[in-house]
């Protein structure tokens, strides 16, 4: 890393839901960022809550609360904006420097309007407004959120995304931003097994494909249903078993073929999750519709001891297409293709070993800290 003064200071602003370090991926995000920087410059991890602000005792009777429940979805940037507006109400950047870390969106917009000739890096894992090709909210909401996030853009020196659409989108609208594709790291490591040990699966579930997910499934995902229709009518399997571990918010798996049986579980430790693994076939990653944004869970999935499907769309530049192909274990099925269960029956019967499902470490969180702080320390001394 560039050498830095040791009087430097940077804070490093998230809004998080529950404990950041285990739960989000965007605290995950915040925390390791802070790591990776603490090796070699103060930090100030600021941890905003919704959970901590504008509590019910403080805002009135329960017609008002109601009643501001019903304005926040239709002026509000987000139903963060109440409590970060009340939370930053004083607050100040400690430092030289700052890192806004989000979704959600509407704090980093109120934090980067009290920087003041400092160097701001905006480091988002999804689409705001500008460039989401999702409608967002009513059309007060939207105007609301695009103007603010056009402002804090244009406050910012630097913008780290998740995937290259992300970034070519951001480009185009400000090309004054400094730019870095980094997606999440993985937590952990592999299973501890000899890397030309042969993986081996019991063979009494007969004519059964047993898939698992592991992680919360929430808005509009890939179509996906028509890759089960196709595994369903190829002949090879009379039954297909998917284990969604975590919470299926949206109901995303409720249309699915008949044969195709969801099994819903709570989630799990990680480490269990590695263990539990090896009753499955392979572990799959449902993209989102949006081909500009990637689940942050295909990282994790590469310390899986299973072959990974990635279902995404058809967009020739999709994130989680691109990622997949150029990591081990992963087979990408396309929406519309034809060619899934071919895909599929192929990429379960090889004969994988530990060694070809093993984690590369560029992606593990270690080296992407040590990433992540390079270009924020490159950007801060660019601005010196």
């Amino acid at each position: 890393m560039a050498a830095v003064s040791t009087s430097m200071s940077i804070s490093i602003l998230h809004w998080s839901r529950g404990d950041p370090l285990h739960l989000s991926p965007r605290g995950q995000r915040a925390a390791h960022l802070a790591l990776g920087l603490g090796r070699h410059i103060e930090t100030f991890l600021e941890l905003g809550s919704e959970d901590e602000s504008l509590r019910g005792e403080r805002i009135g009777s329960p017609w008002h609360r109601s009643s501001l429940r019903r304005a926040a979805e239709l002026v509000l940037i987000d139903k963060f904006e109440l409590s970060a507006r009340w939370r930053l109400r004083h607050w100040q950047p400690q430092g030289g420097a700052i890192v806004l870390v989000g979704a959600p969106f509407s704090p980093m917009s109120i934090a980067g309007h009290k920087c003041h000739d400092i160097p701001i890096v905006v480091d988002v894992g999804d689409p705001w407004a500008l460039t989401n090709r999702a409608r967002i909210g009513s059309p007060v909401r939207r105007r609301r959120a695009q103007r603010a996030e056009e402002s804090l853009w244009h406050r910012a020196d630097a913008a780290i995304v998740t995937t290259r659409g992300q970034a070519d989108a951001l480009e185009f609208l400000f090309p004054h931003l400094r730019l870095l594709v980094r997606p999440n790291g993985y937590n952990g490591g592999g299973m501890d097994r000899e890397n030309d040990l042969r993986i081996t699966r019991s063979t009494s579930y007969g004519r059964e494909l047993r898939l698992v997910h592991y992680g919360s499934l929430y808005g509009e995902r890939a179509p996906f249903k028509k890759i089960f229709e196709e595994l369903i009518s190829c002949g090879r399997w009379e039954r297909i078993l998917l284990r969604q571990r975590g919470p299926d918010w949206t109901h995303v798996l409720d249309d699915l073929p008949p044969s195709v049986f969801v099994e819903h579980m709570k989630t799990l430790p990680w480490a269990e999750v590695q263990t539990e693994a090896e009753e499955f076939d392979a572990a799959v990653v449902f993209g989102w519709l949006d081909p500009n944004q990637m689940p942050s869970k295909a990282v994790q999935y590469l310390t899986l001891p299973i072959p990974r499907l990635a279902i995404t769309t058809d967009d020739e530049h999709d994130s989680l297409a691109e990622y997949a192909t150029r990591q081990p274990g992963w087979v990408v099925l396309r929406g519309n293709a034809g060619e899934a269960a071919a895909l599929v029956s192929e990429h379960i019967s090889r004969p994988w070993t530990y060694g070809d499902l093993a984690s590369p470490y560029a992606e593990s969180w270690p080296a992407v800290e040590e990433q992540l702080a390079r270009f924020v320390t490159a950007v801060i001394i660019g601005k010196i």
